[in-house]
């Protein structure tokens, strides 16, 4: 078989004999293994983070609880692992059922070795090469759908063209391939008119400087970025041109015609405002008319995340998007409000500047209209100061006390807040619903309110507290005239960070009278079966079915095997047995096969004798571990059968 470097195995199987002749078979083939002995451990197996599972063989039949496909269905949803299914059944509808599933295998059971451990090589081989073919199928199709997303979405003119020379090589014109929507729109040029065409063809008075460079960047390969004039179409571009094949270049174009003309604007206007907005400790952004921006003191480019050189000329709502700080809601554009109202305002109460780096702050102040001598609005002056921090302290405490006072009320365990006199500062609800017709239980003593006492309980965990300024714990009675029969009391302090004293406790009351019925009921019934295990005179062990080991063994036992107690407790019962893995496999199909409800053994005892022995086996729960029981008889003077 393939080196298996160790990889992992979940074992679904619920016969024990069987799953630990097939564990150590494939740990013999250098494979680790987890042992799960229902569909139900399996799939928390799976959930588990930190389990390592590379391939599931999986029993169809076991037992109670779900089947084998079902588990095989839930640990699909979870991993993406190949399950190779392992039965006893060759029925064509099985077979289907568990290929509609997972098709990496099915594997009749008793089929070999060999056949085995071939089938799960072939189900890594198959499941890397599915895998392998998903992730490149996946990347091809998102390729092309970026690409062509990104080709009709871009912000940016794009087009493709066809560099043209004639017969002496000189760059003569060029030829549009295709164009994007946004290049359309920039240009005024559309698709379908220009397609085909060359850019003299449709622009004849086109400047031969810009066949010339888009020539340069053909021949060089050489990317070039700059800004031009086009005379034909009387508009400013910025432009970036590459090569995109042999003799094709592309261009990535924006319309700046605004822009330059808001940078004469603001050129006029630099000199007046760049003094006073630099000394000014607050953030300020002032825009024109059209709520464009003009100038930006360095506190308000710190906080919107845009340097003036690129923010100057764009909408201020596209630098300063504000919103509402708790809803999310977009705020109206305070520069335009101004505009529109021709007066001062204030910004609300909760507003958030979003800045450019994804930064929320939450910020305070005003926009304020700027006139010229006839009293019309020339443009806006934003004034705005961060406090973030002061918002964030603020809404922490409310918040704190909001969700504080909520998981008070939410807790299902009776919470009281002690005073160091023993009263009642207050409780939660679910305390009052331990004592019907109480209203109000602040103000009084606890042993008093809670008890009718006159004197503080016997074993009081809060006065321990008080005491020792540390949590204490005690398990209490319950009350009188209430449901709750056993309490498990906590208390907490709360201590005076500055004196160190112990100034309240907080108490914490838990109903544990049904744990409290159910430890007594599991007493009882461990105490029956210790009686019963202990003084029975049939050799019975309890035996661990995830590796075999023995965990405990009745005297009968350790008469009849002539070990002492401690030293069995310390083996596995592969010690005593002496079939081989095939053999107890073999066994298991003649009493598959005969319908026994036992095992034929050949057990080896402390003095070396082998004896025949007859092992019932069954499963058993001991606080909480699952763990199976056989009683052994001796036939050796019947003989095997």
């Amino acid at each position: 078989m393939l080196d298996s470097h160790k990889k992992t195995i979940l074992l679904v199987e619920d016969e024990a004999i069987i799953a630990l002749a097939e564990k150590q078979m494939l740990q013999k083939a250098g494979y680790e293994v987890i042992h799960a002995v229902s569909g139900e451990k399996a799939v928390r197996c799976a959930a588990d983070d930190n389990s390592e599972i590379d391939l599931v063989l999986m029993d169809i039949d076991l037992g109670r609880g779900i089947d084998g496909t079902e588990a095989a269905l839930q640990i699909l949803r979870l991993r993406d692992v190949p399950i190779v299914f392992l039965s006893s059944h060759t029925e064509q509808d099985y077979v289907e059922k568990t290929d509609r599933i997972s098709s990496y295998g099915y594997v009749v059971k008793n089929s070999g070795e060999m056949v085995l451990l071939r089938s799960i090589t072939m189900a890594f081989r198959l499941h890397s090469a599915n895998r392998e073919l998903r992730r490149s199928n996946a990347a091809i199709s998102g390729a092309e759908r970026r690409y062509r997303l990104l080709f009709e979405n871009l912000t940016a003119g794009y087009a493709l063209h066809e560099m043209i020379y004639d017969d002496s090589g000189k760059a003569v014109d060029y030829r549009f391939l295709d164009v994007n929507p946004c290049f359309e729109r920039i240009t005024g040029l559309k698709a379908g008119e220009i397609i085909g065409k060359t850019v003299k063809e449709i622009l004849p008075e086109t400047e031969q400087y810009w066949i010339d460079t888009y020539d340069r960047v053909v021949k060089t390969g050489e990317s070039l970025s700059y800004e031009n004039y086009s005379r034909e179409l009387d508009r400013y571009y910025e432009v970036w041109a590459f090569l995109h094949d042999s003799g094709q270049f592309a261009v990535v174009t924006s319309d700046i015609s605004e822009r330059r003309r808001a940078e004469e604007r603001l050129r006029q206007q630099k000199e007046y405002l760049a003094t006073t907005l630099d000394a000014i400790g607050d953030a300020v952004i002032s825009t024109d008319r059209n709520a464009k921006i003009l100038t930006m003191n360095p506190v308000a480019q710190n906080l919107t995340g845009w340097p003036l050189e690129q923010a100057r000329g764009k909408a201020l709502s596209m630098v300063f998007p504000i919103e509402n700080a708790r809803t999310g809601a977009v705020a109206d554009d305070p520069a335009e409000t101004v505009i529109r109202n021709n007066r001062t305002i204030e910004l609300d109460n909760h507003t958030a500047l979003v800045s450019r780096d994804g930064r929320r702050l939450q910020i305070a102040d005003s926009a304020a209209p700027i006139r010229d001598e006839k009293g019309a609005v020339e443009g806006v002056v934003l004034v705005f100061r961060d406090v973030t921090e002061q918002y964030r302290v603020s809404r922490e405490i409310e918040d704190t006390k909001n969700y504080l006072e909520s998981v008070v009320e939410s807790v299902q365990e009776g919470i009281s807040v002690l005073n160091d006199d023993l009263t009642i500062d207050r409780v939660n609800s679910t305390t009052y619903t331990w004592f019907p017709g109480e209203s109000d239980f602040t103000g009084r003593k606890c042993y008093s309110a809670f008890r009718g006492l006159t004197t503080p309980c016997p074993g009081c965990p809060v006065l321990r507290c008080f005491a020792s300024g540390k949590p204490e714990m005690s398990e209490l009675q319950g009350y009188a005239g209430s449901p709750v029969e056993w309490i498990e009391a906590f208390a907490y302090p709360i201590i005076d960070e500055e004196t160190g004293r112990v100034e309240k406790v907080v108490e914490f009351k838990r109903d544990i009278t049904a744990r409290k019925r159910t430890e007594l009921d599991l007493r009882e019934r461990e105490e029956e079966f210790r009686a019963i295990f202990e003084n029975n005179h049939a050799v019975m062990l309890l035996i661990d079915p995830e590796d075999g080991s023995i965990v405990n063994a009745n005297p009968a036992a350790c008469r009849y095997y002539g070990w002492d107690l401690e030293t069995l407790r310390g083996m596995n019962i592969s010690r005593i047995n002496t079939l081989s893995p095939e053999e107890i496999a073999a066994e298991m199909e003649r009493a598959r096969t005969y319908r026994k409800t036992y095992f034929d053994f050949r057990h080896r005892r402390a003095d070396g004798s082998v004896r025949n022995v007859q092992v019932f086996s069954g499963p058993v729960k001991q606080r909480g571990r699952s763990l199976l029981y056989s009683l052994v008889y001796d036939a050796t003077e019947q003989g095997m059968t």
